[in-house]
This record gives structure tokens, sequence and C-alpha cells, in this order.
């Protein structure tokens, strides 16, 4: 709270991990508070869209009211199925109702959840260039320019062609000849892990 009232945060990035912070609150405020910081994230340009709807949920459930997003699980947890349709939901990155009530099943049977993911971006979303920075297995640095829209590494003055690139939920895996590197994207910052052939690993983070 200090941080917020401080006017610390600046980025899309910091409201949105504010927000995560406080919809991990006790009280009503805390989860309003919460919305307020992921909707100030989505107007900064960061993907929030699913922390707004889960913040508001919280809130609602909190203050006496039933969610309308249905992010916060659990049989006896009720949702208003009518206010907001369905695509709305999509929107928002919110499973469906019907996914809802399939990880609501699983939760009750204690089997592992379905992987849902109604709000995956597509890979054209990422098609531009990364500034990279690596830590080779042997401890030494490397930078180079990541470009996923010509498919290609500059490292070093080389170029090396990428052979392919995926997206999922805020997930990227790309694989040239010889590595693969897995990414956890966060708006403009792509951060994780490479692997080369051998099996030695290092860490990588790129900046768009």
């Amino acid at each position: 709270m200090e941080i917020v009232r401080g006017g610390s945060l600046k980025t899309g990035e910091d409201y949105d991990r504010a927000a995560f912070l406080f919809q991990h609150g006790e009280t009503p405020a805390d989860y309003l508070l919460a919305h307020i910081l992921a909707v100030a994230a989505v107007s900064l340009g960061h993907n929030s869209t699913w922390i707004s709807a889960a913040t508001l949920d919280r809130y609602l459930n909190s203050a006496g009211k039933t969610q309308v997003f249905g992010t916060q699980l659990g049989a006896d947890v009720a949702v208003d199925g009518e206010l907001i349709t369905e695509s709305l939901r999509q929107l928002y990155c919110v499973p469906s109702l019907k996914d809802r009530e399939k990880i609501n099943q699983a939760l009750a049977k204690k089997l592992p959840l379905p992987r849902i993911t109604p709000c995956v971006p597509k890979a054209d979303a990422f098609q531009s260039k990364w500034e990279m920075l690596r830590k080779m297995p042997d401890g030494s640095v490397r930078k180079g320019v990541l470009n996923l829209g010509a498919m290609t590494l500059i490292e070093e003055g080389k170029k090396t062609d990428l052979k392919s690139f995926t997206a999922g939920d805020r997930q990227l895996t790309i694989a040239t000849a010889s590595e693969e590197f897995r990414f956890q994207v966060r708006g403009d910052v792509m951060e994780g892990t490479f692997r080369v052939n051998t099996g030695a690993t290092g860490a990588v983070v790129a900046l768009r």
C-alpha cells in the first residue's frame, strides 16, 4: 500500500503485479483496489484482462453479491449467467461457463484440472524485434537480436534461422537447428530458459 500511495507504480506491469497482490488481500477494499489497479494496467497497454475480471468477481463475492465472470471457482460459488455473454468472457480471457463447470467437477473429484486457455495470443502478436540477452552454460553473456517477423536470431554478427515458434497462454517456444527457447511473456518482456542439443541450459531475457 505504501508503494501504491507513494506513486511508485509506473508501468502497466507494475500495476498488473500490484493487482495480483491485492487480489489476495483480506477485505472488500483490497479486492476493489485490486480491480482498479488491474484496469489501470489495461489502460497502459498491459495484458491484464483476466485479472481485471477476477478482481471484480472477488470484490462482488466479498460484498455479498454474485460474481459475473465466473473466475471464482467452487460448486457453491454462484455466478450470474445472464448479465454478460460468453463472447465477452472470452474477451476477458475467462473460460466459458461450460468450461468452468468442467473445472469445478475436476476440483470436486480431486482430478487433474483440464487445461483451458480461452485467450491464447496469436503468434503474429510477437512478430517484432526483441533485444535478447542470455547467460551461456559457461557463464559468459551473449547479446543478440531476435527477429520473429523475419524468423532470425543474430548474435555476434552471426545470423541463425529459426525453425519454428509457437505461442500459447503467455508462453512462447522458439527452436533453431540446435537450440530451443522457452519464454514466459509479460507485455514487452520475455524471460525464460534455453537448451542446446548437448543438454546444457541457460537463462535468457528479451525486450521488445
